[in-house]
């Protein structure tokens, strides 16, 4: 998807739901590959940022909702 970033970083962990499904802003690998450039010319020491979620299911949001 870009240098530093995979689409699995942005699939729902969830288990269970097939098949899923993706949709992701081209602007926002561009957003994150800026920051992480930024990170590193800071000083710190990144190869990528963990991504824990790039997608929230309706059951998930329910429970954070709560």
């Amino acid at each position: 998807m870009s240098q530093h970033f995979r689409l699995k970083q942005f699939l729902c962990k969830q288990s269970g739901g097939y098949p899923k499904y993706v949709v992701l802003n081209e602007e926002l690998l561009q957003k994150l590959e800026h920051l992480l450039e930024l990170t590193k010319r800071r000083g710190y020491h990144a190869a990528t940022f963990y991504i824990m979620s790039g997608y929230r299911t309706r059951r998930t949001i329910g429970r954070w909702a709560m």
